[in-house]
């Protein structure tokens, strides 16, 4: 059973689309969840000092927003290339159909595209008389196609494609035959587009976990890192006194807290370091990709957190203090219990 199941596995995973659409999705779960958690910190609802059920409350609510929005993510990716790829498909059957009508107008139509390209008219004239003899080829010239690449695979209409690069690299996948046969299939492209959604299908899927993983990432750093160093307030009594953790008078001590050697350290600054190291590594796997340099996707993906904690925090902060919220944070009990749910 598990020989049976090793190699499909292992043919899925190795397929570069999949890799690139789950760190495409990490990236962006990681920036979503990031500005969730910014927008509550800005907020006051989250700090250092923020009861554990608080917290733990921040974390389900970016769990089942971040979820919701992989999801319709995932699905709008897979209806987006169902659609494109069938209008493209149609598009290639009925340039197919004028061909097979009227190849002296199919003819003119290919030579016009090339003078409006700069191409020379006998150049054109020649270049159409020759692919009037492939078919595909004369039709992916007419449409934009991309042709055939030496390393790309044939698909298959009975089963999916082991190698393909995806959405974008799939347009260009069209299977050329060099002599036209009319008893041909004549659903090549109806094939075509179902490979491509099958491969849309898995995409999605993996986009989704890419991003539902990666999203709650900031809420929970930001959930054990001050249970970690022991800054979460302590429960009180209903007989004692207490005041909320977001007053002016604890702000100081909010974003830091002392450890066992008598130094400080100050756990958003660490927050935000360990998601910029994260978020560093998913840009130089994109740029694996893209074929670009690493060092600088790597600073860029660094960059746009760095854009996404401010804004998001800036936001909330204005928000809060434009509508004179502050003061209400203030008098309110964030972060604490109400007295009747205190233990005894």
């Amino acid at each position: 059973m598990c020989s049976c199941l090793y190699r499909p596995i292992v043919n899925l995973l190795s397929q570069e689309n999949l890799h690139r659409s789950f760190c495409y999705g990490a990236i962006d779960g990681l920036l979503t969840g990031t500005g969730i958690a910014s927008g509550f910190w800005g907020l006051g609802l989250l700090s250092v000092r923020t009861r554990i059920e608080i917290r733990i409350a921040i974390v389900a609510f970016t769990v089942a927003a971040c979820v919701a929005d992989a999801l319709c993510m995932a699905m709008g990716h897979i209806w987006t290339t169902y659609i494109v790829t069938s209008n493209h498909a149609r598009e290639r059957s009925h340039e197919r159909y004028l061909l097979e009508q009227d190849k002296a107008d199919s003819k003119g139509k290919l030579v016009d595209m090339l003078l409006a390209r700069g191409m020379l008219k006998i150049d054109a004239m020649s270049l159409a008389d020759t692919l009037e003899g492939y078919p595909d080829l004369f039709i992916s010239a007419l449409v934009g196609d991309s042709l055939l690449s030496p390393n790309a695979d044939d698909y298959s209409t009975s089963g999916d494609a082991n190698n393909a690069r995806g959405f974008f690299g799939s347009l260009g996948s069209w299977k050329f035959s060099m002599h036209y046969d009319s008893e041909r299939d004549n659903d090549s492209e109806g094939g075509h587009v179902r490979v491509v959604f099958r491969e849309s299908q898995k995409e999605g899927i993996f986009m989704m976990i890419g991003f539902a993983s990666f999203a709650v990432i900031p809420s929970l750093l930001w959930l054990f890192l001050p249970m970690w160093f022991d800054t979460t307030a302590p429960l009180l009594s209903q007989n004692e006194p207490h005041f909320s953790n977001l007053s002016s008078s604890s702000s100081s001590s909010s974003s830091s807290s002392d450890i066992d050697d008598g130094e400080s350290v100050s756990v958003p600054s660490l927050i935000i370091l360990i998601l910029s190291g994260i978020v560093w590594c998913l840009g130089v796997w994109k740029s694996y990709f893209v074929f670009s340099n690493w060092i600088v996707f790597g600073i860029e993906t660094i960059a746009v957190l760095i854009v996404c904690i401010t804004s998001a925090y800036g936001v909330a902060a204005l928000f809060v203090h434009s509508l004179g919220l502050d003061a209400a944070f203030n008098d309110t009990e964030w972060g604490h219990l109400p007295a009747t749910m205190t233990p005894s």
